[in-house]
């Protein structure tokens, strides 16, 4: 016997009863026809199926199956539907359902026809829950998140008595409240959730300290493991405090008005601050979210059930180092902008057309731009920092190749493809100002001056002029240039190094054009192609 949920339709109303019916009746396969324009609406714990028969045929029933997010199958015998409806219920947003039906015929049944859905809450949270704080006092504001709000839940407590929590009832076109008769120089914890038919958002939740005057600054309050924090204290508000003191986690006292300070540990870090302030002494707490890692991330654009990562690229950062920016590589290219700060993304941009990429990512040190291209030929692109495609450059082949380079000036893009092709890009138009064949696969650009130097996947190196590309001259080493690797630059800016596919290296003088030592330092074994 089969376990089944069994639901009528009755007087437009969905009334279930639990029943079962013998194996042999459920044949699957039977010569009998299908559903057709299966759809599943999603809604909010809930989809709406419906369906059409083939004209002629009226089925005695239906059934609906599909598996819980614990890989429970649960079906529905829904009893025969004049309209071809069915609402399924206490389903989990945010998870993708695939509902199968199939038509019963008296004793037989007819294939299963299937359609995919997704619930997701119709009940948003509040979004941008602000704290201002002043003396015994908080004010708080937000902004409706949705039309269907029919009010707010506001409860609040103190961190020196978290079991005393207080509540307030909002009605739903309020946006701002002030909470008052509140203790200074103590945290509290605020909670505003919004009320709907179908019940409660997901909280939202902020801290505030009111005070006669802000005695700390911060510089974050998120941040992550090994990264520093910079405390400070008011002392323009407090101007004959002495002793300050700042209490780290595992008991570590720093004084003075300043402190740098990295946390060891990841988790909510307290931070005790006092000071003497006339004949006693006052004390702050201050909270600290603490990642493991500055930026950690998992979800990348597939492409079906291919993987993604990232092959011969790695990160950069912005010119001001607040942003990180990685590119992955496999089918589908979508540039990733970080807040280092937060560990947030900030962005994405995928391009409209689909292409792998092979290309390291290069910022201007100017505006910020970030150009790359793909391995498909005429997909180079310039997107900005705040993630909007600035311009594509069509005349290069794939970029398979060395990582583009920026005049010192930001004013000018150099790139070199697969084929050996390079180019110099307006960097504010994307127009091409020049473009030379050099033959052989682009494996690093460097930028010296009013001079361009490419490296290719050959023995030859060009030393180009940066305004037309006319060659100035060229040096030929013994051995290969590695593939897309590019050059290390020496100190001095005139000594780069080149890494070649034997498992050695060269260096060169890029003033005088000349070859230092070809092949001597080596690996002992050749280094993997990218």
């Amino acid at each position: 016997m089969k376990r089944l949920i069994n639901i009528l339709m009755l007087t437009g109303m969905l009334v279930g009863f639990t029943g079962c019916w013998d194996d042999e009746v459920v044949e699957a396969g039977a010569p009998r026809p299908q559903v057709e324009n299966l759809k599943a609406v999603p809604g909010d714990e809930e989809a709406v199926v419906t369906w059409t028969m083939p004209d002629g045929w009226n089925p005695t029933d239906f059934i609906i199956s599909y598996k819980t997010p614990e890989s429970e199958t649960v079906s529905y015998r829904t009893g025969k539907l004049g309209e071809y409806t069915y609402t399924i219920g206490s389903l989990v947003n945010d998870y993708q359902y695939s509902f199968d039906i199939q038509a019963v015929y008296g004793d037989l049944i007819s294939g299963a026809v299937t359609a995919i859905a997704k619930p997701s809450t119709s009940r948003f949270p509040v979004a941008d829950l602000t704290a201002d704080a002043t003396s015994e006092m908080v004010v708080l504001t937000w902004t409706r998140p949705s039309l269907l709000v029919k009010g707010y839940t506001l409860t609040y407590f103190s961190e020196n008595n978290p079991s005393d929590i207080r509540t307030m009832n909002l009605a739903a076109d309020i946006e701002t409240v002030t909470v008052d008769r509140l203790t200074n120089d103590i945290n509290y914890t605020f909670t505003l959730v919004a009320e709907y038919d179908r019940g409660q958002s997901a909280p939202a939740t902020v801290k505030a300290m009111p005070t006669l005057a802000i005695p700390y600054y911060v510089s974050t309050t998120e941040t992550a493991v090994g990264m520093p924090v910079h405390f400070t204290f008011n002392r323009e508000a407090y101007t004959n405090a002495g002793n300050v003191t700042w209490t780290f986690p595992g008991n570590i006292v720093k004084s003075g008005d300043e402190i740098d300070y990295a946390f060891t540990s990841a988790g909510t870090q307290t931070v005790k601050l006092s000071a003497q302030i006339g004949t006693a002494t006052r004390e702050w707490n201050i909270e600290m979210n603490v990642r493991e890692y500055a930026i950690w991330n998992t979800e990348w654009v597939q492409d079906g059930t291919n993987w993604n990562g990232f092959k011969g690229t790695c990160p950069v950062f912005s010119p001001d180092g607040s942003t990180l920016y990685i590119i992955t590589f496999n089918k589908v290219t979508v540039l990733y902008a970080f807040d280092i700060a937060s560990g947030a993304k900030k962005w994405q941009y995928e391009p409209a057309a689909k292409s792998g990429s092979y290309n390291m990512l290069t910022v201007n040190p100017v505006n910020g731009d970030i150009y790359f291209g793909t391995q498909t030929a005429g997909q180079f692109y310039c997107v900005n920092n705040e993630g909007n495609l600035r311009w594509t450059f069509t005349e290069a082949q794939s970029m398979q190749a060395a990582a583009p380079a920026v005049n010192a000036a930001g004013t000018v893009v150099y790139i070199g493809d697969r084929a050996g092709n390079a180019f110099a890009i307006d960097a504010a138009t994307g127009a091409k100002k020049w473009g030379v064949s050099l033959g052989t696969q682009c494996a690093g650009l460097l930028v010296n001056g009013n001079e361009l130097v490419v490296g290719t996947n050959g023995t030859s190196i060009f030393f180009l002029n940066a305004d037309t590309g006319a060659e100035n001259a060229k040096i030929t080493l013994e051995k290969k240039m590695t593939d897309i690797s590019g050059f290390a630059v020496a100190a001095d800016k005139r000594t780069v190094y080149v890494p070649q596919n034997n498992g050695c290296m060269s260096k060169i003088d890029i003033i005088d054009h000349t070859v230092l030592i070809d092949s001597k330092v080596c690996t002992g074994a050749s280094p993997n192609n990218m």
